[in-house]
């Protein structure tokens, strides 16, 4: 099933009309019925709220499974495409492995838009060690807002102090407006 298709169903199953769906992703009926035909497709953000509204993966939302094997998702050794899964992988959208290049990426080694990894580097990266251009959070990070243990930025938080989330939330809309609020919850909420 295409996304397209998917994406109609899970509406209806849910009883939801266009407008209502897109009130909930904070985005226009108009916004639903261009990705519904096929005109535009979510960026990430919007997908993994698609996902989360309809508790499905996202490769599930995309129409992806697991028995995929062409050049858009491969689950062992090298692989590239949208969907990556692999030792090396990279990743248009999301990529998961040993040494991952994506908007998202997940690995050991991840470098991506949003990365977490053993060694995260990215706008806004996660864990072991992380490096971040904007919001970094690890046991060492390294960003203009870092969050860690051995924390290094403009603004630092030691994970080791108790810190209301609420002051995080305050720090990284102070110094970065507009972030998502997705990015905000995961780095409010890592002390």
């Amino acid at each position: 099933m295409t996304f397209q298709e998917q994406l109609i169903t899970l509406r209806k199953q849910q009883g939801l009309s266009q407008e209502q769906l897109g009130s909930k992703l904070g985005v226009t009926r108009q916004t639903v019925s261009k990705w519904e035909l096929g005109i535009t497709t979510p960026e990430m953000d919007k997908l993994m709220l698609l996902a989360d509204l309809f508790q499905i993966s996202i490769d599930e939302l995309v129409g992806r499974t697991a028995k995929d094997t062409g050049s858009e998702t491969v689950h062992t050794g090298i692989s590239a495409g949208i969907f990556s899964f692999g030792g090396l992988s990279v990743g248009l959208l999301l990529a998961l492995g040993g040494f991952s290049v994506g908007t998202v990426a997940v690995g050991g080694l991840a470098l991506g838009i949003f990365a977490v990894g053993g060694g995260a580097f990215g706008i806004y990266a996660l864990d072991g060690a992380a490096v971040a251009q904007k919001i970094a959070a690890g046991g060492a990070a390294q960003a203009v807002i870092a969050i860690g243990d051995a924390a290094n930025g403009d603004i630092v938080f030691d994970i080791n102090s108790p810190v209301s989330p609420d002051v995080i939330r305050e720090a990284i809309l102070e110094r970065f407006p507009g972030t998502w609020d997705i990015i905000l919850n995961i780095f409010s909420h890592t002390v």
